[in-house]
């Protein structure tokens, strides 16, 4: 082999194998080893404190440590040192949403959409503020935007049956619940249980649901209710 091609060759080996520091930390985020993530992130934004992307990513890890207040301020400085990162709008909802601070999770979310490629979690975010804040017309109407033909997403379904317990129709949200279930599957059921669990939390303060590693096969659907049950079963903590 030619000299020259083996320069060439080495620095494409190189190149493919350059570091990604806040690709790693965000890695180790969605592998749940959030200390990792944390220490990693850390020490990018030690040496450019400045980075968006840096910032973006510990805001979201931030997150998922239930640091709300801290997580929204960074994600803020993430968005005033490059606003094209919306994206941080919608984890910035997240942790209002998590507060309940309804209308701050609105305002963040609706900054989103209009820059969003795929808006279907933060419309389900919406419709459930809305409920919580007992604006249940405003939500039903939201709630068009969700196609019950649509197998990529149970928006439809959690929705609506978040909605009919609001409304106390039981017998209504168990319907849409077990359809959901059979359309989408217990690991499509499991990402989406925690933010029901936690509205009905909200519906129902007095029974509340509990949300903890992992949902069981029998999960809510199974129960026969879909009134918060006596001792809802574990869901793993969503995005």
């Amino acid at each position: 082999m030619k000299p020259i091609l083996v320069f060439l060759f080495l620095f494409v080996a190189m190149f493919c194998q350059a570091e990604d520091p806040v690709g790693d930390a965000l890695k180790a985020m969605y592998g749940g080893e959030l200390d990792k993530a944390s220490k990693l992130i850390d020490a990018v934004l030690a040496e450019n404190p400045k980075s968006g992307e840096a910032l973006l990513a510990k805001g979201r890890i931030l997150l998922l440590e239930k640091k709300y207040d801290e997580a929204a301020d960074t994600l803020f400085k993430a968005i005033g040192v490059d606003p094209k990162l919306t994206d941080a709008y919608f984890y910035i909802g997240e942790a209002a949403f998590q507060e309940r601070s309804w209308p701050d999770a609105l305002e963040a979310y609706s900054r989103f959409l209009p820059h969003a490629k795929d808006g279907r979690d933060a419309y389900l975010k919406v419709i459930y503020a809305k409920i919580a804040m007992h604006e249940f017309s405003e939500a039903g109407k939201l709630m068009n935007r969700f196609d019950p033909n649509d197998l990529a997403h149970p928006g439809y379904y959690f929705s609506h049956a978040a909605l009919a317990v609001a409304l106390k129709k039981d017998a209504e949200a168990d319907t849409y619940l077990r359809r959901a279930k059979t359309l989408y599957g217990i690991p499509m059921i499991n990402r989406y249980q925690p933010d029901y669990f936690f509205i009905l939390n909200v519906l129902n303060p007095a029974s509340p649901a509990k949300a903890g590693e992992k949902a069981g096969d029998d999960a809510i659907i199974e129960d026969g209710k879909a009134a918060v049950p006596a001792k809802a079963p574990a869901a793993k903590p969503g995005s």
